[in-house]
């Protein structure tokens, strides 16, 4: 009989493989293709090595996903391609800030990361919350330290905010 978390990590892999093949050929630029399918595979294969989660059956707790389900308070930063780098390169380059951005907002109870855009000439990562201004306060260091400059921040209450408050890191 087959070890059933050996093959939870196969089929978790498999699956991963077929994702990323299918995903190579959607964007316009091979070296976007090969990110998005290198991250991809990276990241299923790390939760197949991980192994299914402890349950608790007594307690029945909502996911932090459900908890924000109602959050409407979103901070959007951007990175527009210019000199120092492109929309492809912000997209390779800020795996690990994003991770460690949704990690300081989960930690804090503050948001989390809804996900990020790769559109025109700019790169958006979008987090959601109740309190946008904590949220841009935990974030603003993560982004300090990251391998590419920002150019702009914008902090929306809704996220049809016709007047969000905006920063910019005058690039």
């Amino acid at each position: 009989m087959r070890n059933p978390r050996t093959v939870t990590r196969t089929v978790a892999i498999v699956l991963s493989v077929v994702a990323a093949l299918g995903l190579t050929g959607c964007a316009p630029n091979p070296a976007l293709d090969i990110a998005v399918s290198t991250g991809f595979v990276s990241r299923v294969e790390t939760l197949a090595n991980q192994g299914p989660a402890d349950t608790d059956t007594d307690t029945d707790t909502d996911t932090d996903d459900d908890y924000y389900a109602d959050a409407d308070d979103w901070v959007v930063v951007h990175f527009e391609g210019n000199a120092e780098y492109t929309v492809e390169d912000a997209f390779r380059e800020l795996e690990q800030t994003e991770y460690a951005a949704d990690d300081a907002l989960r930690n804090r109870e503050l948001g989390l990361i809804d996900g990020n855009e790769v559109g025109g000439d700019s790169y958006d990562i979008y987090f959601v919350g109740f309190d946008r201004d904590p949220m841009w306060d935990a974030l603003a260091p993560i982004f300090a330290d990251a391998p590419l400059q920002w150019t702009s921040v914008e902090l929306y209450d809704g996220l049809e905010d016709p007047d969000p408050i905006t920063f910019s890191s005058g690039l």
